[in-house]
């Protein structure tokens, strides 16, 4: 079935709610999605990073979508889309189809359609300063689907998969937010527990001014220098006449840079170049560019933007570094040491030298024995969503174009 978007339902241009009006935006009674919220692997949006009030669906109410809808940025990196089911409201560099004709479309076969062809559309785009394509333009596009029983079957295998990586995505953060928790407990607040498994600073530890903190510390306690207690080991630039958009043998690995920590690479470079090799569980933080990011889920080749970081005494393990690398004092001072450069590409290998840590022995091994489970089931987590992931999209063009057939939906329904 091959399609023009604009019978397929309401194709909606997003709008931002006036921003002088500090009432649109006064509390978070609808999400206000825009493309920060859709990265190539984004599934169905449940939260945003903006929100605006009542009032402000109201300002721009002709431009807000409700229902199952599928949004696609058109401005910049066009292509990129997501599933949205409620009402909400996007900025203008969102098109949206909303009101599907269900009885000729599959939404989230719609939204597969789109994952799948998406980048083409910068084909259709006018090209001034960036790629734009403008809702009439966009309303014209052709789509080409399967017959509805096939995007039933499509939707349903491929979405079943897209529910258990957004499972172990849900997981992780939950156990992310755990160990951040009981690292800020221990190691901000003191309250680790004492002989008697009490709160030690609640319940009275004695504590010391120490210098070097310009804070108290508990007594018995040191400070280190994160640069003593772990390496940070930087990554290799191969440069990008090595780069390949696919892996030929067994002797190219993916090539991960700044950009591609959270996310994955789709670049690969060859084991012959030079190469800080990394594996899942490893723990890496990017210093260039966009920096404070840590990914503990690459399987690759590292560039010089990123540093691995680890204890090759095997004395502190790599929940421990990421615990460290995440808190607030560690974010916070790599923050400041980049704006006191007055650029937010500044490079920031040389804050490493300043980061400390109180330090003791026994109380990390604790603390360690604590949340490595923890650690070591998020590094599943992810890695069993890269794979899945990978099953996906090596998938999705077969089930599009009918080289697969699934019955998908009943052998769901016999599940339940």
């Amino acid at each position: 079935m091959r399609t023009a978007i604009k019978h397929i339902g309401d194709v909606i241009t997003g709008k931002t709610p006036p921003t002088s009006n500090a009432v649109n935006y006064s509390s978070d009674d609808y999400m206000f999605v825009t493309p920060d919220d859709i990265s190539d692997d984004t599934y169905i949006i449940n939260k945003t990073k903006r929100y605006i009030s009542r009032s402000g669906l109201q300002s721009i109410l002709t431009n807000s979508i409700s229902g199952t809808s599928i949004a696609v940025t058109c401005i910049g990196e066009v292509g990129r889309c997501a599933i949205l089911q409620d009402i909400c409201a996007t900025n203008q560099q969102i098109n949206s189809i909303t009101n599907i004709n269900t009885n000729i479309v599959n939404p989230i076969a719609l939204y597969y359609w789109f994952k799948l062809c998406g980048k083409q559309l910068v084909n259709y785009a006018s090209q001034t300063v960036m790629p734009i394509v403008s809702k009439s333009t966009f309303e014209h596009i052709e789509v080409d689907l399967p017959s509805l029983e096939r995007q039933n079957a499509l939707a349903d295998s491929l979405s079943y998969m897209d529910d258990l990586i957004n499972n172990n995505k849900q997981l992780s953060s939950h156990l992310s937010s755990f160990i951040q928790m009981i690292y800020d407990y221990w190691f901000v607040q003191f309250n680790f527990p004492d002989e008697n498994g009490r709160p030690y600073k609640s319940s009275g530890g004695k504590m010391v001014y120490n210098e070097q903190l310009k804070q108290e510390i508990p007594e018995g306690w040191e400070v280190k220098r994160m640069i003593d207690l772990f390496d940070f080991e930087r990554g290799t630039e191969v440069g990008s006449g090595q780069y390949i958009d696919n892996k030929l043998n067994d002797n190219y690995v993916k090539f991960y840079r700044v950009r591609d920590v959270g996310d994955d690479s789709s670049t690969w470079v060859s084991t012959n170049n030079d190469l800080r090799i990394v594996h899942p569980g490893d723990v890496v933080i990017t210093l260039d560019g966009t920096i404070g990011k840590i990914g503990i889920d690459i399987d690759g080749a590292i560039s010089g933007g990123l540093r691995h970081v680890v204890d090759h005494n095997k004395l502190i393990s790599n929940g421990m570094i990421w615990a460290i690398l995440q808190s607030y004092y560690v974010q916070e001072s790599l923050r400041r040491y980049v704006s006191g450069r007055g650029s937010i590409l500044a490079h920031a290998g040389g804050a490493i030298n300043d980061l400390q840590t109180p330090y003791d022995k026994q109380t990390f091994i604790n603390f360690q024995n604590i949340i490595n489970p923890m650690f070591e089931l998020m590094v599943v987590c992810s890695r069993e969503s890269r794979l899945l992931a990978s099953l996906r999209d090596w998938l999705l063009p077969m089930l599009m174009n009918g080289q697969v057939r699934i019955n998908a939906s009943k052998e769901r329904n016999n599940e339940n």
